[in-house]
């Protein structure tokens, strides 16, 4: 079950963590590919792709470009902008385990960003599990109504 959760990616944290400066980002349709690693092997259910459609004002909040790797129970403890990179830390609390991280995302062009987010995620009996994302979003067109 928890791999399961695992593998399920959003792409908007709960938290709504904004900067002040604006970043330059076309509004539109983009299109995120995900490489997930788990303790350092890729993770069996293979690279995730996701498409969503993002408004001028979802651009403007941090956690918009933060891959959530649990549905629920996550915080963002703290973003920062420097340049093009923002970069924070995370929190998540669930029932049988805690998860705790840090990633950052680059602005390469108003059509594309790349990140990444490396947790740790520690569960019962004294177990961790390593989780490593690598995401690349490419705007791919405009949004349809």
């Amino acid at each position: 079950m928890l791999r399961t959760a695992i593998a399920t990616f959003l792409l908007a944290a709960g938290s709504h963590v904004s900067v002040a400066a604006p970043i330059n980002l076309e509004p539109g349709l983009w299109t995120t590919h995900m490489q997930m690693q788990m303790n350092g092997v890729a993770a069996p259910s293979g690279d995730r792709v996701q498409t969503r459609c993002m408004t001028a004002t979802d651009m403007q909040n941090a956690s918009q470009f933060i891959p959530q790797i649990l549905r629920n129970g996550c915080a963002i403890q703290s973003a920062r902008r420097s340049g093009d990179t923002w970069s924070w830390t995370l929190s998540c609390a669930q029932s049988s385990s805690r998860e705790h991280g840090m990633g950052e995302v680059t602005f390469l062009s108003p059509t594309r960003y790349t990140g990444v987010l490396n947790t740790v995620i520690d569960l019962p009996a004294g177990q961790t599990e390593q989780i490593k994302i690598n995401y690349d979003s490419r705007r791919s067109g405009a949004c349809t109504p």
